[in-house]
């Protein structure tokens, strides 16, 4: 419940919507709350092998159907002497018996059988009692167990999943263990830096004989018909074992390779081609980059990919046997979008980048997974524009995606709060929610920035050789950051020297990076009339800090790369230091000046406003492109965002877009489509909507013309990127070219009975909800129509997502009608949500259907209905709908919003921008009218007794 005492802050927090300037939502997930407890494993006793026997009994019908038995020894060696206990992590599992052998000089005990264990279910630990103490002269420590486990259906542990044959459902036994999951699937020491060697055996029931299974390794010659045994596992983390018990089907490049395969349903089997060709390649050149050979890790190394129906997370890159989500492994021709294809590629590479970056070295523990993730988010695009350069002899320009994708979209959103938390977290993560909550965009995002930025200002060559070092050093071990930037350092020590700001050590300059959160905006001020600009620092914001916490500024070790006009490509570089002002000399005031080239740097970057002019009448000239697409991109993404904090005002940040009629690139376009949205979404209601809708289907004409969206098979993988976007972008906003396209294919579409007419994969989605978006009553039917004779899947998810494109309040509360009929086609959560994503002005429409429906929309699944409403907050742009919001949030009994500060920014930016933005749209078309909308302090008093009742 919350008091007064933090409700009246609230208060004041609601009140600077109309005194100051805008605040924004954080969007960083929040820590569960610590206890005062120990959660980690006492060190007196560690693992060196485990010998694992599983028999997994799948669809018996009996009592034991979905559950496993198993047997553990555990070679042990003991670290402390007089040890009395030994303690370990099972979670789910019940033992049946404990038992320990040893060989011990004085006096001569060789066993002891334990009759009592404690078992910790908070912390998931079992606790044994010696009858005697060991010593660390103890030799030959045995411990064996005997247990059985739950083939739960969790998606975590060792669990179960299934796939349709036809209308039979056909079982599997699948795990996922990372972070704190295989002590769900046999007893452990279930921590990253306390590694063993593992072997592995699995016995199969006589029920599904025929069934194969694979494991980490390849198989042992020891295995028989019912039994399959693997060989040895190199030293590694227990997250990181893995095994599969299906009747799935392998496909290798040829019948005697055991090596390298990938592994799916039988049905399926024809779309492992992409994933076989790719994965080759790309552990070839992890091979040459890292310069230790992946099969060369051990005798028993091998790869396999695997497909799994009921994943929870992308993939997983358990070593030897990555798993996938069938949609991240699968490619099927003419199905599988450029996109969808994109990610496949980046996804493998991500997980087989892990193989050196978290399997062969692994973080000591959770506070530092950027280890892992960062690396391996690096690498998925640094290593997969290798392979397709390779392969096909062209470019996806995945670095430049990077910057859009990974930097621009991610990093520095999450990572512009007061509630982000630094790479290396502070507050050391104990539970298994803390520990989960560690794999966020800090840790893959901003983590693969800063790798990004390092290798930039270190050199590509320096960069790979510090990393082939830390790889070599620190192989079958565990690591922290420290051990990064010693190898680094030790690697080229002149170079690394020359590279960095005298008498500084590369830990020095990477500390705060790693050790405090935020990122900073490097402000680029001309004194005036001279040709020096002054350089100064300061942590950015999207939300004004309101952390008590929050009270010492923030500096950070920064390099500088800049271009001017008279040399765009001539890349100059310098250090800013923490607490100094930095200068750049000799530039005339003619002359702009572009600071941070291709955005390396994880920073935004400020200027004065001459040279902000200068920028935006250099880009509306027809030499634009002497500006990388990058910094073009970086240009309106820092411009927008600077604006909207009140960094920079809003008429000099829209002056930069107004050269988008010239822009015929996807880089620059995806960093506009973003800030286009963004203002959208707040001009709702507005008079000035039209007229920006039509500023922005000008704007996006050549580009849509460059990319041909109405040629959907031709051209690049990038273009084909563009016509998504162009697409989307200029349906959505209008652009008549676009609707009349999107009309024709879908009617043609829909009144084709015989299936002749297809689709683009790229563009069938983003047609559908085009054409339905202005659709009349009979074609929006008849798109119900089709979705409800269509088998597959994918089809109907896009019928589905484009039937809540319509804009018709009419069509709308019919589609939400049909959900509640005795015989639904969809379900009303399923057909919400699809309003919503499909249209920017549903929110009215959906919250009239709630509150007429609450009896039905109490029903509904509880996670799902919680999430619809945090998505509905973000789209909230009066103080009365928030209220009406918050009432029927209550009545749903759905908490706190976690998406209340978008509630603050959205009130805060329609008071203090809304007009003037609107505005310069409305006079930039020579176009007189325009609309103000106010908010006066009397209507948030009238909300009070809402919030109040809300937060009580």
């Amino acid at each position: 419940m919350l008091t007064m005492r933090y409700l009246l802050p609230l208060m004041l927090v609601l009140a600077t919507c109309w005194a100051g300037n805008p605040i924004f939502d954080s969007v960083a997930p929040e820590l569960i709350q610590e206890v005062p407890d120990d959660y980690r494993l006492p060190k007196n006793v560690v693992p060196k092998n485990y010998v694992i026997e599983l028999t997994p009994y799948i669809n018996t019908g009996d009592e034991k159907n979905f559950t496993f038995d198993g047997k553990s020894e555990i070679y042990l060696q003991v670290k402390e002497n007089n040890t009395t206990t030994i303690t370990f992590h099972a979670k789910n599992i019940t033992l049946h018996s404990v038992n320990l052998t040893y060989e011990k000089p004085e006096p001569q005990i060789k066993e002891d059988t334990f009759l009592n264990f404690k078992e910790d279910k908070y912390k998931d630990f079992i606790t044994v009692s010696l009858s005697n103490p060991i010593d660390t002269g103890t030799k030959n420590v045995k411990l064996s167990l005997s247990y059985t486990g739950v083939l739960n259906d969790e998606l975590r542990g060792f669990y179960r999943s299934s796939y349709k044959k036809g209308n039979e459902t056909r079982w599997l036994a699948t795990t996922h263990f990372e972070p704190v999951g295989a002590r769900q699937a046999f007893p452990c020491w279930d921590e990253p830096a306390i590694k063993a060697t593992f072997n592995i055996r699995i016995t199969i029931p006589e029920n599904i004989k025929n069934y194969k299974v694979v494991s980490n390794m390849l198989e042992s010659p020891e295995s028989t018909n019912k039994t399959t045994v693997f060989q040895q596992t190199p030293i590694m983390s227990t997250y990181l074992v893995a095994f599969v018990v299906s009747d799935y089907e392998v496909k290798r490049e040829n019948a005697e390779e055991k090596r390298f395969g990938v592994w799916t349903r039988p049905d399926a089997i024809n779309s492992t081609e992409f994933a076989l060709k790719i994965g080759n390649e790309t552990l070839k050149k992890l091979d040459e980059f890292t310069g230790i050979k992946y099969y060369n890790m051990t005798e028993a190394t091998k790869m396999d990919q695997i497909s799994i129906p009921d994943f929870a997370a992308g993939a997983m890159e358990n070593w030897g046997l990555v798993t996938y989500r069938e949609t991240a492994l699968l490619y099927t021709e003419n199905k599988t979008t450029t996109q969808e294809k994109q990610a496949i590629a980046t996804v493998i590479a991500h997980e087989f980048s892990h193989q050196w970056f978290g399997n062969l070295v692994t973080c000591d523990w959770w506070d530092y997974i950027w280890l892992n993730e960062g690396f391996a988010t690096f690498f998925q695009y640094y290593t997969t524009e290798q392979v397709v350069q390779s392969l096909y002899d062209e470019s996806w320009h995945l670095m430049d995606q990077f910057v859009i994708k990974i930097l621009q979209e991610s990093a520095f959103v999450v990572d512009a709060t007061d509630e982000t938390r630094p790479l290396n977290s502070k507050n050391s993560a104990k539970t298994p929610g803390q520990i989960q909550s560690l794999f966020d965009d800090i840790a893959y995002k901003k983590g693969a920035s800063i790798l990004r930025m390092l290798q930039q200002f270190l050199t590509e060559d320096v960069f790979q050789k510090g990393l082939q070092r830390y790889l070599s050093n620190n192989k079958f071990k565990s690591v922290t950051p420290f051990e990064l930037f010693k190898a680094i350092q030790d690697a080229e020590v002149d170079k690394v020297k020359n590279a960095l700001p005298k008498e500084v050590s590369l830990d020095t300059v990477m500390s705060n990076w790693l050790n405090e959160p935020g990122y900073p905006v490097v402000n680029v001020m001309r004194i005036k009339e001279s040709e020096i600009f002054n350089l100064t620092q300061k942590r950015f914001f999207l939300t004004k800090p309101t952390k008590q916490a929050y009270t010492k500024p923030i500096e950070w070790y920064i390099p500088i790369t800049y271009v001017t006009n008279e040399a765009p490509e001539d890349t100059k570089s310098l250090w800013m230091k923490p607490n100094t002002t930095q200068t750049i000399d000799k530039v005339n005031d003619k002359t702009w000046i572009l600071v941070n080239k291709d955005q390396t740097g994880y920073y935004r970057v400020n200027y004065d406003p001459g040279n902000w002019k200068l920028l935006a009448t250099y880009l509306r000239e027809d030499y634009y492109k002497n500006i990388s697409d990058t910094n073009r991109a970086q240009l309106i993404d820092d411009a927008l965002n600077l604006a909207r904090t009140g960094y920079l005002k809003y008429d000099a940040s829209l002056r930069i877009i107004q050269y988008l009629s010239k822009e015929t690139d996807y880089i620059p376009w995806y960093a506009a489509v973003r800030a286009f949205n963004y203002i959208d979404n707040l001009l709702q209601g507005s008079e000035n909507l039209d007229k920006y809708h039509a500023y922005v289907a000008r704007k996006i004409e050549a580009f849509a013309e460059e990319v041909k969206y109405n040629e959907p098979n031709e051209g690049t993988h990038v273009t084909k990127l563009g016509k998504k976007l162009a697409l989307i972008t200029a349906c959505k906003y209008g652009q008549k070219d676009c609707e009349n396209f999107a009309k024709k294919e879908l009617e043609e579409w829909l009144e084709d009975k015989e299936g002749n007419k297809k689709l683009s994969p790229d563009l069938k989605r983003e047609i559908i909800c085009a054409g339905l978006r202005k659709a009349d009553a009979e074609t929006w039917n008849k798109a119900v129509e089709k979705y409800k004779k269509s088998n597959d899947v994918d089809e109907r998810l896009d019928i589905l997502l484009g039937l809540g494109c319509a804009t018709s309040k009419e069509i709308i509360k019919n589609f939400l009608d049909l959900t509640i009929k005795e015989d639904p086609f969809t379900d009303t959560l399923s057909a919400l949500d699809s309003i919503f994503e499909g249209n920017a002005g549903s929110f009215d429409s959906i919250l009239d259907f709630i509150n007429e429906h609450i009896e039905i929309t109490k029903k509904a699944n509880k996670k799902q209905l919680t999430a619809l409403f945090n998505k509905l907050a973000t789209r909230v742009i009066t103080i009365e709908k928030y209220g009406e919001l918050s009432l029927l949030a209550d009545l749903h009994k759905i908490g706190r919003f976690t998406t209340f500060g978008h509630v603050i920014e959205n009130l805060a930016w329609i008071k203090s921008y809304q007009k003037d933005v609107g505005t310069w749209f409305v006079e930039n078309q020579n176009d007189d009218s325009s609309s103000a909308s106010s908010f006066t302090l009397a209507s948030f008093l009238v909300l009070i007794p809402v919030l109040l009742a809300r937060f009580n």
